[in-house]
């Protein structure tokens, strides 16, 4: 009963056919499997970076509500102001009127002046005779500056 040697080599060469077949499987699924994992933790690399800017954002606009709820209690909101715009456009002005109308402009605690052009300039004018009325003031004194003055004066009520 001896097996004949072509038998032999048959059955060694379905042996290695069908563990191939069975290798390249498994290998196929194993390749599938970490394409899948890589997948998998990209996204999760995807979903980590969300849930940070998503933290970072909540963190923004929670100091923001604090911001909010401080201006509340301290009385700033729009309701409690009034607002009034300034527009001096070429206004000529002594030394003494620029000075006041700068000291105006400063902010304290029942006012607040945002301004949007401050344009002061040596008016060219000022040698001219007194009887100009365009250098001469309200009382008759000739204007060394001309002001450009633009901004909202906000008011407490």
């Amino acid at each position: 009963m001896f097996i004949k040697p072509h038998i032999i080599s048959s059955i060694i060469v379905i042996f290695f056919i069908v563990s191939g077949y069975f290798f390249l499987n498994a290998y196929a699924d194993f390749m599938t499997a970490t394409e899948n994992l890589n997948i998998l933790k990209r996204q999760e690399r995807f979903y980590r970076s969300r849930i940070q800017e998503l933290n970072k954002k909540n963190r923004i606009i929670e100091s923001a509500d604090k911001f909010v709820n401080q201006v509340k209690i301290m009385g700033l909101t729009t309701d409690k102001w009034d607002q009034f715009s300034v527009n001096l456009i070429d206004e000529p002005s002594s030394f003494a009127q620029c000075q006041k109308i700068i000291e105006q402009t400063a902010n304290s605690k029942y006012y607040y002046f945002k301004p949007e052009v401050l344009h002061i300039k040596v008016s060219q004018d000022a040698t001219k005779l007194a009887d100009d009325s365009k250098n001469a003031d309200s009382d008759g004194t000739l204007s060394d500056l001309i002001i450009n003055l633009n901004g909202l004066f906000f008011i407490r009520k």
